[in-house]
């Protein structure tokens, strides 16, 4: 998922995106925030 997401982004870059993650992705190693964030992307949590 980590990567579609980066695909997308990628193509649209003049764009700010807002995602929403479900709880596995984002609590399972590696998480998706965490993957993104090794790609260079500033990742903000919001609980």
């Amino acid at each position: 998922m980590s990567k579609k997401l980066d695909q997308t982004i990628q193509f649209n870059q003049d764009q700010t995106f807002f995602v929403f993650v479900g709880t596995f992705p984002v609590i399972l190693e590696p998480s998706i925030p965490t993957l993104l964030e090794k790609e260079g992307y500033r990742v903000e949590r919001i609980l």
